[in-house]
């Protein structure tokens, strides 16, 4: 039953725009690519509201970020912003 399922939304923001991959328990439901716009962020709210408690992961990236940190602020949803240098430190990358 997807109430009792982890819901993850991850999105690889680029300048423009942002790539989205929906994982459920942990494997790829739906991926899709949204603008880093007011259209755009209509659509990932759309798709973020047909799940109960989503979880909502992305890398910091600079100024591109701001936007999306902005809009998701701005519709109260729950998200962890990663630093990438952190994270790939914490897994032994760098």
């Amino acid at each position: 039953m997807m109430l009792d399922m982890e819901i993850i939304f991850g999105i690889d923001v680029s300048k423009h725009s942002s790539n989205v991959a929906i994982l459920i328990d942990g494997r790829t439901f739906k991926e899709f690519k949204i603008t880093n716009n007011r259209p755009g962020y209509k659509i990932l709210d759309d798709a973020l509201n047909s799940f109960r408690s989503p979880k909502v992961i992305f890398e910091s990236s600079g100024i591109y970020s701001r936007s999306i940190r902005s809009f998701l602020q701005r519709e109260n949803w729950n998200y962890t912003e990663i630093n990438p240098l952190a994270a790939k430190k914490r897994h032994g990358w760098v």
